[in-house]
């Protein structure tokens, strides 16, 4: 192997528990880089639906620099 295997997770906290974690994986089940298109997927198709099943009132969404976070489409 040229470079060791990496692995990206995500999870959301709150004072009500924690959302996740979600494992950034191709649909053949191997480890990927996060993209804009990937976080935008893991957004809309676990996050939002997952928050939804929970009874928050109120929601502070932050995130960092990343480039997934800052992408064009990501923000809209």
């Amino acid at each position: 192997m040229l470079h060791p295997e990496t692995l990206t997770v995500w999870c959301a906290s709150w004072a009500g528990g924690i959302i996740g974690p979600y494992f950034f994986k191709n649909d053949e089940g191997h480890n990927v880089t996060v993209n804009g298109d990937r976080y935008r997927a893991m957004i809309t198709n676990f996050f939002i639906p997952e928050l939804n099943n929970h009874d928050v009132q109120e929601l502070w969404f932050q995130q960092d620099g990343a480039t997934c976070h800052t992408a064009r489409a990501t923000i809209d």
